[in-house]
């Protein structure tokens, strides 16, 4: 009677482990998808970025993929072992395969998660999960903080780049006014452009003004002088766009954009000026012929 009761615990014991492993498994999954630093923003000018799942159960093995957001297909990134006992796993791609752009190129990647050998069901269980990370170029700034001619504080900026077919363009800067009392008169001029080159010499064949744009912007005014220990600021900027209808090959096409601000006393003559200045011109690569 006893040995009967004993095979009965055991079997019971069995069963419950077999129905707890496949109950378990079913409800598999990724339980934390994130990305390194916190990061789902990218100011390097590359996806340096390293993924991160956690699982609720040792996984098999994770698959992992990446594309730009709006494209229709995955390009398979890799895959993570779990060795039937880790619950986390990371993915970092290539960096330079994905680059970004002045209004920044979004990028989304993806986890697909498998968990061990379900023996009572003969499958494995799986989970997806995802996030997208935007990639931007960095700015080119520089500053000038005055004691020459003013007490001005200068910064400007330009970043120009190609996303895809379309020229990105930013220019910006600002101008604060640390003098005591006296007015200062700034300038801001930003210059840009998008233009095809010759194939042989590679010297300037046609440009394009994105859309209706001028292609430059010009303020010039007056800023009052630092009162109630605040200085007087303004702050201006612009961006601007344009999609290449279409590439003529064997050219290579560019972007390019510069940005000047000055600062005078008004009441002094415009020699006695400080200035500071930034440039970047991007290519697009030709097409073969």
């Amino acid at each position: 009677m006893n040995s009967f009761k004993i095979i009965v615990i055991a079997v019971s014991i069995a069963f419950s482990f077999v129905i707890g492993i496949s109950q378990s498994q079913a409800d598999f999954e990724i339980e934390e998808m994130y990305p390194s630093y916190g990061g789902y923003y990218d100011y390097s000018g590359f996806l340096y970025n390293t993924a991160y799942v956690k699982t609720s159960e040792p996984y098999l093995v994770v698959d992992w993929y990446i594309k730009e957001k709006d494209a229709e297909e995955y390009e398979y990134g890799g895959y993570s072992t779990g060795d039937n006992e880790k619950t986390e796993a990371s993915f970092s791609p290539y960096s330079t395969d994905y680059p970004g752009s002045p209004f920044g190129i979004a990028y989304t990647i993806k986890a697909v998660a498998y968990s061990l050998y379900d023996e009572d069901e003969k499958k494995h269980h799986s989970d997806t999960d995802s996030y997208d990370v935007t990639v931007y170029t960095p700015l080119i700034t520089d500053s000038y903080f005055g004691g020459h001619n003013t007490a001005a504080e200068m910064e400007v900026w330009v970043d120009v780049g190609w996303n895809g077919m379309t020229a990105e363009i930013v220019v910006g800067g600002y101008v604060k006014n640390w003098e005591l009392d006296k007015t200062i008169t700034y300038g801001f001029n930003g210059m840009y452009r998008v233009g095809r080159l010759t194939k042989i010499l590679e010297q300037l064949d046609e440009i394009y003004i994105p859309g209706d744009d001028p292609g430059s912007v010009f303020i010039s005014a007056e800023l009052p002088g630092f009162e109630n220990g605040v200085p007087s600021t303004a702050w201006m900027g612009r961006t601007a766009s344009h999609t290449l209808g279409n590439r003529v090959p064997g050219h290579k096409y560019f972007v390019e954009a510069q940005v000047t601000m000055t600062a005078h006393r008004t009441n002094d003559r415009r020699k006695r000026q400080d200035e500071v200045q930034v440039e970047e011109r991007q290519l697009l690569p030709a097409l073969r012929d």
